[in-house]
C-alpha cells in the first residue's frame, strides 16, 4: 500500500516539473519531492519492522 502511494507522489513529482503552471511547479513540486521521500522512508522502516 505505501509503495503504491509512493509511485504515484514520484509520478506526480515528474509531472509537476513539466507542468505548463508557474505556480503548480514552484509549489507542488517540492511538496510532492518530499511526500515521496518520507512515504519512501515510512515503507523502509515498517520493512524492518516486520522482518
Amino acid at each position: 500500500m505505501i509503495q503504491r502511494i509512493n509511485l504515484k507522489l514520484a509520478i506526480n513529482t515528474i509531472g509537476n516539473l513539466f507542468s505548463n503552471n508557474f505556480w503548480e511547479m514552484i509549489i507542488f513540486t517540492p511538496l510532492t519531492f518530499i511526500s515521496a521521500i518520507l512515504c519512501y522512508r515510512m515503507a523502509v522502516e515498517k520493512k524492518k519492522i516486520e522482518t
